[in-house]
């Protein structure tokens, strides 16, 4: 019941809601609390995370409905986002991609798509990355129904269409991601809306920025591939993990 629970402290709120540092009184053990005043929202996190149990996705410990709204107890996890720690060495930024392709190959592999992968929905806790936010997830035949949610300096060219989508729309995402976590800032830029999503379709020539002119080779190339514009041309979760788990 939300009532076990004691508020400690607001981490942050949007529009459907706000999370809450928590405490439940008979364990005293530190919580994440969601509270989602958009139900379908939270029954789709719900029901993602009930399905999907992987180290590095947000861990639901408990769920129910209050007068306040729906919510969500999620296990609380010490460390910041990707925002608060660019710019990634290559190590750590090898660790990132490895630990959240884990999450998403166990993502498409239930049949869903995450839909929201960007900086501030990648927390670090310990020595892992953990994939949060499922407030957007759905299963692939959904996926092309979803309105132009999330951040738009993520989305996949393919989702400014009418084209359907598929767990390479994650890993393209993902690749944005990664591009910011190295640069400390998007590769698709823009003043508004519209400049931002022409970038994604005709991208700029970010690959010849100093940040990323200076990885070696080879994961220059993979990152190109996770950002590449034609969907076809771009590796699934399981063959980018394949990929970046061999880089030395």
């Amino acid at each position: 019941m939300l009532s076990d629970y004691e508020m400690l402290e607001k981490i942050a709120e949007s529009p459907r809601g706000r999370v809450c540092r928590a405490g439940h009184r008979d364990s005293g053990r530190l919580v994440a609390l969601k509270l989602v005043t958009d139900p379908e929202a939270a029954a789709r996190e719900t029901e993602a995370l009930t399905t999907l149990q992987h180290p590095g996705i947000v861990r639901m410990l408990e769920h129910g409905v209050a007068q306040e709204g729906s919510w969500l107890a999620l296990e609380w996890l010490e460390g910041g986002t990707i925002e608060d720690a660019t710019p990634l060495g290559l190590a750590e930024w090898r660790r990132l991609a490895v630990d959240v392709l884990g999450a998403l190959v166990a993502v498409h592999q239930a049949g869903l798509l995450h839909l929201d992968v960007k900086p501030g929905n990648l927390m670090k806790t310990g020595d892992c990355w953990k994939l949060i936010d499922f407030g957007e997830c759905v299963p692939v035949a959904q996926a092309s129904e979803r309105a132009l949610t999330g951040s738009v300096h993520c989305m996949a060219p393919e989702r400014f269409g009418k084209a359907e989508l598929d767990g390479r729309t994650d890993v393209y995402a993902l690749g944005c991601t990664l591009a910011f976590a190295l640069a400390g800032r998007f590769v698709h830029e823009g003043e508004t809306v519209p400049q931002v999503i022409t970038s994604h379709l005709h991208p700029p020539a970010w690959e010849k920025e100093a940040v990323f002119a200076e990885l070696p080779d080879a994961w220059r190339t993979w990152l190109q591939s996770l950002l590449s514009v034609e969907r076809d041309r771009r590796p699934d979760a399981a063959s980018a993990l394949k990929v970046v788990t061999g880089f030395g």
